[in-house]
């Protein structure tokens, strides 16, 4: 049986935080150009194209959506809530990427004074699994425990 749910007024919420702070960054990613040798998102550097970075976030955009809200079965819990905790921490990276941009843009730097793309790569990786993934990891451990510590009873009706 299945147990009818919907997105609510804070889902929506998350979900518009989510678009708009991934304009923000895009924006500010695109407006200043001469600044993109800061850069350090692999799919950046690696193919010296935004269009990749555009892919990847609305892959990312409709896999958030698609849980969050067509994911209806109670057994998927987990997975709403994986997706409102990404959706937290894209936020965060989102509005830092574009704070970052911007405070890039007002120091003005001399290019020389960007990292080799090695060092880019390395820098992002070091930020995305300690800043990140492993936050992640820890709070989807915390709700597989709660989750198997307490046993919920549930009564639906059709």
């Amino acid at each position: 049986m299945q147990q009818k749910t919907r997105l609510t007024k804070v889902g929506w919420v998350v979900a518009s935080l989510v678009i708009l702070s991934g304009l923000f960054d895009v924006i500010t990613f695109l407006i200043l150009k001469e600044y993109r040798a800061f850069e350090i998102n692999p799919l950046y550097i690696l193919t010296g194209s935004i269009v990749f970075i555009l892919i990847y976030k609305f892959i990312v955009l409709g896999i958030i959506a698609y849980v969050l809200y067509y994911a209806r079965n109670y057994k998927k819990d987990h997975w709403r809530f994986l997706m409102i905790t990404v959706s937290v921490y894209l936020i965060f990276a989102q509005i830092l990427g574009g704070i970052s941009n911007l405070y890039t843009a007002s120091q003005k730097p001399d290019i020389s004074q960007a990292m080799q793309p090695n060092e880019a790569i390395q820098t992002y990786n070091i930020f995305a699994i300690l800043i990140i993934y492993l936050p992640i990891l820890f709070t989807m451990l915390c709700f597989k425990l709660w989750q198997w510590s307490y046993k919920i009873k549930t009564t639906m009706e059709d």
